[in-house]
């Protein structure tokens, strides 16, 4: 700081604050300690990616790991919001139709207009918020996901196998969990990415 800036503790300066960069691209992506993970996995365009603190890393990579694991897939399926909404099931709609939908069922039985159709006029709210959060995400544990973690846990202990052998046995909890979620899976061979 320059010796005039030090000086003038009393003066008020004008706030400007730095607008947040946001990066489509990243929304989605699997970010543990300082690592997108699907880049320390490609290990043909990044190969021997410097890893400094790798235990901090792995213990990251495992609570990523514990975290997907637990996610519980929804309550309410596609179809059944749709229908809520009052559309037709079975069909792709764009958010603009699903807006439009909502609005006419919120108008129709909103507390303040129809007393009698508070239950309804929740299941709406409720069918509308899971329709827009739902955009390309995977409900339930992300078999994509699970993949990157398990590639970079195997990389890890493939650079630093003497370091990391009081932690070989860390990740046994979630790796049970993964394989009765396999198991329970009806779709286990039809998915794009099985996780066994």
């Amino acid at each position: 700081f320059t010796p005039r800036l030090t000086s003038n503790v009393r003066a008020l300066y004008n706030y400007c604050p730095m607008p947040a960069i946001a990066y489509p691209q990243l929304e989605e992506e699997l970010f543990c300690n300082i690592f997108y993970l699907r880049h320390l996995c490609d290990t043909k365009l990044f190969p021997d990616w410097p890893i400094h603190d790798h235990i901090k890393l792995l213990k990251d990579i495992l609570e990523a790991w514990k975290t997907e694991v637990q996610k519980k897939p929804s309550s309410m399926s596609s179809d059944q919001a749709y229908e809520t909404l009052g559309l037709v099931t079975g069909k792709a709609y764009e958010e603009s139709a699903i807006r439009k939908a909502y609005f006419k069922m919120a108008q129709k039985y909103h507390p303040d207009k129809n007393p009698d159709g508070t239950e309804v006029f929740e299941a709406v709210n409720k069918a509308y918020e899971f329709l827009c959060s739902k955009k390309g995400t995977v409900e339930g544990p992300d078999p994509a996901k699970i993949v990157l973690i398990l590639k970079a846990q195997s990389i890890i202990f493939k650079r630093f196998k003497e370091e990391l052998a009081p932690y070989k046995y860390a990740g046994y909890p979630m790796l049970v969990k993964t394989i009765q979620l396999e198991t329970k899976d009806a779709q286990l061979f039809s998915k794009s990415a099985p996780l066994l």
